[in-house]
């Protein structure tokens, strides 16, 4: 089929290709066929070697509305910054080669943004592939949070939302062309990550945004893509390079949340160094270092306070050395001495639920390990999914009534109303003392 294009153009989608000839065509014909008319489409080869690159040549050949660019491997954000240097529509959308997104998706935000004036529509997302056991709707933000406006600027989104729900997701947003050119907004080269610097400079330009409640985008979760890759010394550089540039480029009035955003990032770098055995050379450990002493001076809540503390004994197990902020590591210790007593982790009668236990839930945890050593009391890790081990002491929540709990502390956030939803369903007229990170222990709290 021939399309002719037109003077006007609604959207302009650019396609970042880099070795998905598998994928490929799903991809482009699922833009192609958008209900949306004016549209222009960006295929941009980054250097593919595997076959990619003549599918590009006949869509470039085959469609008036196609264009393609074949630069050098330089990875996906320079790719999408040459896209946007020819990009001509009123919005801009990009995704990824190998993802698919519903045929009515372009019109439907293209037609809320022009009415409502907005910079930027946020829908949400499934996955689908070899997904292994993976939470499918992780990207389906009213799941998890109810209580999104229909539409919010994003510092307001970013100081309310930011510990709660990640939309840091290109291809999950229709951009203002505009609004990105005037804001001088371009995306980091060279480098994996590139998107979470991106976004928070979006962000910190205060866009007006709507969340639409609509799975538009089907995200494929495969080995060997981006979203899959093995973590390894340069993908760890990587990531705390980006997370330093979001606070180093960060606006005054977003200075103290990025701050606190920027290190968490960090934290679970290192945390990914010490989960992976990975061998980091003396280069890091002067960089980290230089970063944490950096940092500490920025000090705005308990939630950086913990994560600088936990870096510190990081780099000390990673490299044998004893490094310290004597001042962050006694207030990280007062903060903690009443957590400490509050659940009785050092009383053998008590008998704990752990809730979620993801890296924020570690880190804490591991934290009150280093001061007062391993906990005395019985740790019982629970679970959404039907999972039972005994050995392990790993349950589900459905078995929570069974084993007669003193209390559950939830270590996640994300999912933090969803787990307190379960308890109350499986607790049989129980009363549990919950405990959250959150709400009780004040952890994400920018101001405390």
């Amino acid at each position: 089929m021939e399309i002719t294009i037109l003077e006007s153009i609604k959207v302009s989608v650019i396609i970042p290709v880099y070795n998905t000839k598998q994928y490929l065509q799903e991809c482009v014909d699922s833009i192609i066929n958008q209900s949306l008319n004016q549209i222009e489409i960006i295929l941009v080869d980054d250097g593919s070697t595997d076959g990619s690159i003549e599918i590009v040549k006949e869509y470039e050949e085959s469609y008036e509305n196609i264009i393609a660019i074949y630069q050098e491997n330089q990875r996906q954000g320079a790719a999408r910054n040459n896209g946007l240097k020819i990009a001509r529509g009123e919005y801009i959308y990009f995704i990824d080669s190998d993802d698919v997104l519903e045929i009515n998706s372009l019109e439907y935000c293209y037609n809320l943004a022009v009415n409502d004036n907005l910079d930027m529509v946020v829908f949400e997302a499934d996955i689908f592939g070899n997904i292994n056991g993976r939470n499918r709707n992780e990207y389906v933000f009213h799941e998890r949070l109810n209580e999104i406006p229909l539409c919010i600027n994003g510092i307001e989104f970013v100081n309310k939302y930011y510990n709660r729900i990640s939309l840091l997701n290109i291809p999950f947003t229709l951009f203002s062309r505009e609004f990105i050119k005037k804001n001088y907004i371009l995306f980091l080269e060279n480098t994996i990550y590139e998107d979470v610097a991106f976004y928070y400079k979006v962000i910190q330009c205060n866009p007006k945004i709507m969340i639409i409640d609509k799975i538009f985008y089907h995200r494929r979760y495969r080995n060997n893509s981006t979203m899959t890759s093995r973590i390894n010394e340069i993908s760890i550089f990587n990531k705390i390079n980006v997370y330093n540039n979001v606070f180093v480029e960060s606006a005054e009035r977003t200075k103290n949340l990025y701050s606190i955003i920027a290190m968490h990032g960090i934290r679970k770098a290192l945390q990914d160094v010490i989960r992976f055995n990975l061998c980091m050379g003396s280069d890091f450990k002067n960089y980290i270092i230089e970063i944490l002493n950096f940092f500490s001076k920025q000090i705005k809540c308990i939630s950086s306070l913990l994560d600088i503390q936990y870096c510190y004994l990081s780099v000390n197990k990673l490299y044998n050395i004893d490094i310290s902020n004597e001042n962050i590591e006694q207030l990280v210790y007062n903060y903690l001495q009443k957590i400490k007593e509050q659940l009785k982790l050092y009383n053998k009668n008590t008998k704990i639920g752990i809730y979620g236990s993801g890296q924020d839930c570690t880190a804490f945890l591991d934290l009150i390990r280093y001061f007062w050593g391993e906990f005395k009391c019985k740790i019982f890790y629970i679970q959404t999914e039907k999972v039972l081990d005994c050995e392990k002491n790993l349950y589900s929540v459905d078995d929570i009534n069974d084993l007669n709990l003193d209390c559950v502390f939830i270590g996640s956030y994300y999912y933090e109303e969803e787990m307190l939803e379960n308890i109350s369903k499986m607790s049989d007229g129980r009363r549990y003392k919950v405990y959250s990170m959150r709400k009780d222990f004040h952890y994400y709290d920018v101001n405390y």
